[in-house]
Formats: structure tokens, C-alpha cells, sequence
């Protein structure tokens, strides 16, 4: 097996995450730039080859998010949470701080290259990162995916950096 073909080996493709597009669109058609946007969640298992996403989760900083929140408000399709949180469709910005939890902010997410990956100008959360979010949240899906890592030896891959 080629390293690319190996799990965990960060792809360079934003073709491996579905419904890209889609956010692409929204952002566009808000002017909010890409540098202001985290991708989460499952994006980031996509682009290592762990498992294809269902659904595109993001964060964005404090006043983008605001910008957003309005429109989102002005708009009943989106749907928005008593967390802050938004969705339409299979696209969701995320509540506020989502990583606090690991005393990561939004802002340290988005602005620091130590807890992302940029690929074609879009950022995504560091893999090892989201694993934290699993065993954190330890819900079925998070438990399937942690062990494929486990069984696929992703914790010992040379792209990860567990020194985060």
C-alpha cells in the first residue's frame, strides 16, 4: 500500500469531502473568506481516508460568526440551536467554542497552523484533534471510528503529531 492510499495520510484533495461545494457557495455568497473558517468534525476523518463525511461541520471567528448569525435569523430554512449553533441542510456551524474542552478557542483553531491542515486554501481541523473530540463524546460513531484508527495504526502515522 502506498503511503496516500494509507489511513491517515493526509490527502490534499478537497474532493474527499463531500458537499464542499455547498459551503463554498454559502461563503461566497456571504463574503466571508475562506481564511476565517475551520472545517470539523467528520471533513477531517475524510481527508485522512478514515471514513467518508455525511455532513460538513465548521466554526468561524467571533465576527464572521455574528454576520453569519444574523442572516441565519433573517432566513427561517437555517435552523439554529439554543447553543448558537446552525443548520441547513447537511451543512452546520458549530456552537461557539466547541474545543473549549481542550482549552482550544475558535480563534486558536482558525489562526493557528499548529491545529489545522490547509488544503487549496481551506482549513481543517487537525485529525488528532477531532480523535480528542471522540473519546471526549464516546457516542457509537465516535467509538467505530477511534478503533478503526486503532486497528488501522493511525496513532503511529508519520503525519500525525501527538505532541499537539
Amino acid at each position: 500500500m502506498t503511503d496516500e492510499n494509507h489511513p491517515g495520510y493526509i490527502t490534499r484533495d478537497l474532493e474527499k469531502i463531500n458537499g464542499i461545494s455547498n459551503l463554498f457557495k454559502l461563503l461566497d455568497s456571504r463574503g466571508i473568506n475562506y481564511n476565517d473558517v475551520i472545517l470539523i468534525g467528520s471533513s477531517s476523518l475524510a481527508v485522512c481516508g478514515i471514513r467518508e463525511n455525511q455532513d460538513i461541520d465548521f466554526l468561524i471567528l467571533p465576527e464572521e460568526r455574528k454576520r453569519l448569525l444574523k442572516y441565519v435569523r433573517e432566513h427561517p430554512r437555517w435552523k439554529e440551536n439554543r447553543y448558537g449553533a446552525a443548520s441547513i441542510n447537511d451543512m452546520h456551524m458549530s456552537r461557539k467554542d466547541r474545543y473549549n474542552f481542550i482549552n482550544l478557542s475558535d480563534l486558536d483553531l482558525i489562526t493557528n497552523e499548529q491545529y489545522h491542515v490547509t488544503i487549496e486554501g481551506v482549513k481543517i481541523i487537525r485529525p488528532e484533534i477531532e480523535i480528542c473530540k471522540k473519546f471526549w463524546h464516546s457516542r457509537e460513531k465516535d467509538i467505530r471510528d477511534i478503533n478503526f484508527m486503532i486497528d488501522h495504526g493511525l496513532v503511529a502515522h508519520q503525519d500525525w503529531d501527538w505532541g499537539l
